[in-house]
């Protein structure tokens, strides 16, 4: 019997040494890494399908079926050596309350590591929370400097108004004001950023220097331009007036009073044309200042309402990480209770060791080696979880002194932010209030330049009213003056047909009594001819038909006399009209040069 116990328990070392190596190659102390990189990616303590399949609920070494069979037979060992029966069911009754006790110590390790697992499941919430905070704050520098850029263009905005207004007054004034770049008596202590930023804008206060000395340059070059363009106006206007003296003195007989009528009006017309064109280039030119400050008021209330909207999220940002601070002094005070919770642990496994070491004397050496090697094991343990603790306390300190100090680097930039922020509100309103001194001094100078040009319209009116009455006084004499010298011409004309006409009539009637008395001469020599012998007819006919060929000459010839008479009529009032248009020419040469 004896050799079968020993035989027995021996082979039941061997599978309890086989289930403890598989049971620590199952259990979670395993999975855990000491590295810095696996920390921060510690996944949930769930126990895998593969373990719970293979180990009960109550995972107990006393209570694996190895370890009850060797508690059954060594009670029976007991029962048949030793003769004192009480003594060794006390002994068993000691060994399942320690049992028991295990179980219980293995259920608060199961709870710790639940604890625990929940614990790192906290840290890495808080890590990703840092991690969109920060994503948050990479945002808001780039927020920030998207409304610097904008402001910097305000001000590029502003700049360009500036120097709008100064082109403004120096169209009127040519006067160069000479602009002086000294720096101020209170900035002269000033921080390297800050000379710097006076470096650039003295830069860009050369550039506007040149742009401006250029502006002025092409204005100049356009005003020349407007110049010629007058100049070429009035030789086309000139022209256009000749061509139009021409075509009325060609028409004068119907059309020279109308013409001139509708020349007067059209220059009337196109002078008033481009003077209203005038006023609506500058009051579009105004409107467009009008409209450029208003966009940069509105540009300013943009900017104004994005100021408030960051600090609300700065606002928001400081709650959130006092929610941050809040939550990491619950997990410091949950590893508190963690370490307490072990420290318990540690006493009662002390004690149970101790009390172990006690019984160890009354239990059989088999036992005993099976308590030892328990021991040893749960030591092994204990030792393993101890190690992974105190690695993870310190990564954890490590990480909440690192949270601390990202912390403190975000309340720094945001009250760096907020002191950003308020430097931006108040360059705002300084250049709310230069705007309004624009807006104010735009104002005066559109109303003086109104007055100016009102002044200078009402007195061009007068010019051209006064311009135009001459014209018309002049130009109603020289319609008289043309009228007496058509009615000269006419009466010339007519007393010179008269005297044409009695002169043609004249020459008809004499032509008309020629070719009667030779007709009649003609006739009686025919008769004569007649009377005479017959054999002298032949003679006659000839001679007949010959002094009808010399009548028909004689026709011809009276026709063509007419004809030329009537193109010497035409051709004596062409010359007529020609003198008189050279006269006409004549005197207006003479005004001209006068003019």
């Amino acid at each position: 019997l004896r050799k079968a116990s020993v035989s027995s328990s021996t082979n039941n070392n061997h599978q309890l040494q086989r289930s403890t190596s598989q049971e620590s190659l199952h259990s979670n102390l395993s999975e855990f890494s000491t590295s810095s990189n696996s920390i921060s990616r510690i996944p949930t303590r769930t126990p895998a399908k593969s373990q719970q399949q293979k180990l009960p609920a109550n995972s107990n070494i006393y209570t694996t079926p190895n370890t009850k069979s060797l508690l059954t037979q060594a009670a029976a060992t007991l029962a048949a050596v030793t003769p004192s029966s009480n003594q060794m069911s006390s002994l068993v009754q000691t060994i399942k309350e320690k049992d028991i006790f295990i179980e219980k110590l293995q259920s608060q390790r199961e709870q710790d590591r639940l604890e625990f697992s929940r614990a790192a499941q906290q840290v890495d919430e808080m890590e990703s929370r840092l991690l969109t905070f920060k994503q948050q704050y990479d945002v808001k520098v780039v927020e920030n400097e998207e409304l610097k850029k904008e402001q910097y263009q305000i001000h590029r905005q502003v700049e360009d108004l500036e120097f709008q207004l100064e082109e403004y007054k120096l169209n009127d004034v040519n006067k160069d004001n000479s602009t002086t770049s000294t720096i101020p008596e209170g900035y002269r202590l000033l921080s390297p950023n800050d000379i710097e930023i006076y470096e650039k804008i003295k830069e860009k206060h050369v550039e506007l220097e040149s742009m401006n000395q250029r502006l002025i340059l092409e204005k100049q070059t356009l005003l020349d331009e407007h110049r010629q363009e007058l100049k070429r106006q009035q030789e086309s206007s000139e022209n256009d007036y000749k061509t139009r003296l021409n075509e009325l003195e060609k028409k004068y007989y119907n059309d020279l009073t109308t013409s001139q009528t509708n020349n007067t009006e059209t220059i009337v017309a196109e002078y008033e044309l481009k003077l209203n064109n005038k006023d609506k280039q500058f009051n579009d030119l105004i409107e467009q200042l009008k409209k450029q400050i208003i966009d940069l008021q509105n540009q300013g209330i943009a900017s104004s309402e994005k100021e408030i909207f960051y600090k609300q999220q700065l606002e928001e940002q400081q709650a959130k990480n006092e929610q941050s601070i809040n939550e990491t002094q619950e997990i410091q005070s949950q590893l508190s209770t963690l370490q307490q919770e072990k420290e318990l642990n540690e006493k009662r496994t002390n004690n149970l060791l101790v009390e172990l070491k006690n019984y160890q004397e009354n239990i059989i050496p088999d036992l005993e080696k099976q308590n030892q090697k328990l021991l040893t094991d749960l030591e092994n343990r204990v030792q393993a979880t101890n190690s992974t603790l105190s690695e993870r306390e310190s990564e954890y300190e490590q990480r909440m002194k690192q949270y601390q100090s990202d912390i403190d680097e975000i309340n720094r930039e945001s009250e760096q932010l907020c002191l950003e922020l308020k430097k931006i509100q108040e360059e705002n309103r300084s250049k709310e209030k230069q705007a309004t001194d624009l807006i104010n001094t735009i104002k005066q100078e559109y109303e003086k330049k109104c007055e100016q040009l009102q002044n200078e319209l009402s007195e061009r009116e007068q010019k051209a009213n006064a311009t135009l009455n001459e014209r018309e006084s002049h130009y109603e004499q020289q319609i008289k003056d043309y009228q007496a010298k058509l009615e000269q011409s006419t009466h010339e004309i007519q007393e010179e047909k008269t005297s044409n006409e009695k002169k043609f009539n004249d020459t008809i009637n004499t032509l008309k009594q020629d070719y009667e008395r030779q007709y009649e001469i003609l006739k009686t020599e025919l008769t004569e001819l007649q009377d005479r012998d017959r054999t002298q007819n032949m003679a006659l006919n000839e001679r007949e038909s010959h002094y009808e060929v010399q009548i028909k000459e004689y026709q011809t010839k009276r026709d063509q006399a007419i004809r030329e008479s009537q193109d010497l009529r035409t051709e004596l009032t062409k010359l007529q009209d020609l003198e008189q248009q050279i006269e006409s020419y004549k005197i207006q040469i003479i005004e001209l040069e006068n003019q």
